[in-house]
Parts: C-alpha cells; sequence; structure tokens
C-alpha cells in the first residue's frame, strides 16, 4: 500500500508543478503558506476519515489524501525557499 501512496503523490506533483506555479504567481507568500497548511490538514482529515469506512469508500478516500498533499507540496516547494532568501 505504501507504494501505491508513493506513486499517487509523485504523479500528483509531476503533473501539478508547471499549472500551481502559473497559480501562484503574484500572490502573498504568507497566504500561501497559511493554504498550504489548510491543504495539508485536509489531506489528514481525509486519510483519518478513511479508517471507519470500508471497502471501495476506504480505499478512494485513503488514495484521494496523498493526490491533495502533494497539492500542498507543490505550493509548498516554491514558496518557501523564496521566503528563506528574503
Amino acid at each position: 500500500m505504501a507504494g501505491v501512496f508513493a506513486a499517487w503523490f509523485s504523479v500528483a506533483i509531476v503533473l501539478g508543478q508547471m499549472y500551481v506555479i502559473k497559480v501562484i504567481a503574484g500572490r502573498s507568500r504568507s497566504h500561501l503558506i497559511a493554504v498550504v497548511g489548510l491543504v495539508w490538514a485536509l489531506a489528514w482529515l481525509m486519510l483519518s476519515l478513511s479508517v471507519p469506512l470500508s471497502g471501495g469508500a476506504a480505499a478512494a478516500v485513503a488514495l484521494s489524501a496523498p493526490v491533495v498533499f502533494a497539492v500542498g507540496e507543490t505550493i509548498w516547494q516554491p514558496v518557501v525557499p523564496s521566503l528563506i532568501n528574503d
């Protein structure tokens, strides 16, 4: 199961990088970091909510959580180095 999570995470990051960079251009970096925190919290919430579910619903929610986390990762990656450099 860990391999499936890693694969989903990687695919989401690769496909989302260019789109996210265009979307975040010109936005406040501190607001983007706050958005990252909310997106990551949502991913963890989704994963925890998949526990009481059963069968396909649990798998769908559990496999969607890494993709949501990856969206936060694609926002975080270009923002944090620029904050550190300032």
